[in-house]
């Protein structure tokens, strides 16, 4: 087994898809129509919510960091969470921290792509790559990747 078979699963592209859903609503419509749904089980859920509120209060970076570093602690040392539970947990806070404070909300969420699987990579075919900037889009290759896709297939506005 290799190590991305290893530590793929369907709750993380359930957070994936979570956050390039949160990425598109963001730049598309505003801060005010987040947080989007999630469906997850707790302390997960009830750590990515509270990522969403610090996101939608406007905490600034070091706010931020150290609420989600406690929480997370807390967690961990509370609940006693397998290996996913903790990638699922670490997956949240560094993308919370890299979707708000980094140049590009986005950027490090691509860099996490070896991590996807199907339900992930659909929702980005369909959706994500082609609401991102066309110079993102050619960077990626996701140009071609749209290039390819039957029109009826894309759904640019689920999010």
């Amino acid at each position: 087994m290799n190590i991305h078979q290893k530590y793929r699963s369907e709750k993380l592209d359930d957070i994936f898809c979570y956050f390039m859903k949160t990425i598109l609503r963001l730049e598309k419509t505003g801060i005010g129509s987040l947080p989007v749904e999630f469906e997850g089980e707790e302390p997960v859920k009830g750590f990515l919510m509270l990522s969403m509120r610090l996101l939608t209060e406007a905490e600034p970076p070091e706010t931020t960091r150290l609420i989600l570093q406690s929480e997370y602690d807390y967690i961990v040392q509370s609940f006693h969470p397998d290996c996913g539970q903790i990638l699922e947990l670490q997956l949240i806070k560094n993308l919370s921290e890299h979707m708000r404070f980094d140049e590009n909300d986005y950027e490090y969420l691509l860099q996490t792509e070896n991590l996807w699987q199907d339900k992930a990579n659909a929702y980005a075919c369909r959706t994500f790559y082609g609401n991102l900037p066309p110079k993102v889009q050619k960077r990626g290759g996701y140009d071609k990747i749209l290039s390819h896709m039957p029109e009826e297939m894309l759904d640019l506005d689920n999010y």
